[in-house]
């Protein structure tokens, strides 16, 4: 992947990470415990976003934007700064397995 194509990406998953901000808020507060939303300050739309079926897809696209956005970050520190090509190759394989890795733990915790 090319440099300008990794800055487009990277660019792409940091809005899509912003959009679904509030989401992911509400995700966090309920895995730690947070108190339950009361219902009648919802509007009618944030009452659709907390449908069943809604929440899922934003919480897979607030997953699936996290490690895309941290693995290409990652990337771009190693590429700079491991100068040598056997460490660059392994520590970008290693890194591309961790994400994988924690994608499916943390998606498999939300099941």
């Amino acid at each position: 992947m090319n440099g300008y194509t990794h800055w487009k990406i990277q660019r792409l998953t940091a809005i899509i990470l912003l959009l679904l901000f509030p989401r992911g808020m509400t995700l966090f507060a309920s895995i730690a415990g947070g108190v339950p939303l009361d219902s009648s300050l919802l509007t009618p739309l944030q009452s659709f976003a907390l449908a069943e079926g809604v929440q899922w897809v934003l919480t897979f696209g607030i997953l699936f934007g996290s490690v895309v956005h941290i693995r290409l970050g990652g990337e771009v520190i190693l590429e700079d700064y491991v100068h040598g090509e056997a460490v660059l190759a392994f520590s970008l394989v290693l890194l591309r397995l961790l994400s994988l890795g924690t994608f499916q733990v943390l998606y498999l915790f939300l099941l």
